[in-house]
């Protein structure tokens, strides 16, 4: 089993976005994925859980594979090229930069939910608090 966290961390603007992967059983876990890593779905939602919407400009890059062994215990950093921000002010397609997502509401206190599938680790899911 993989435990994921949604690391949000405060870059001036908003947040940039990582994922923790933590292997949790006492088997090594392989899986792949694609770098840069940007094979997510992200959802924001309000304190009150009423949806956000999230403008993301069309973004398309080649992806290099690479493996991820996952020792028992063992933990992997997966960087986004990602920025989150609020912005009530950006048009649906989210603007002219493409590493810029906007919610596109006013800042308010919000939760993030992210959802990936890994080949050979699954599903993940890791959900972290905008403040």
């Amino acid at each position: 089993m993989v435990s994921t966290s949604l690391e949000l961390a405060p870059d001036g603007q908003g947040w940039t976005l990582a994922f923790l992967l933590k292997n949790t059983t006492s088997k090594e876990l392989e899986g792949q994925i694609l770098e840069p890593f940007v094979a997510f779905e992200l959802e924001v939602t309000s304190d009150l859980g009423d949806r956000l919407s999230v403008a993301q400009p069309a973004f398309h890059v080649p992806g290099r594979p690479r493996a991820l062994v996952l020792a028992p215990g063992a933990e992997v950093r997966l960087e986004t090229p990602f920025h989150l921000r609020f912005d009530p002010a950006v048009p649906p397609s989210g603007g002219s930069d493409p590493m810029v997502w906007s919610i596109r509401s006013p800042k308010i206190p919000a939760y993030a939910r992210a959802t990936f599938e890994i080949p050979g680790l699954g599903t993940q899911r890791a959900r972290a608090r905008l403040e």
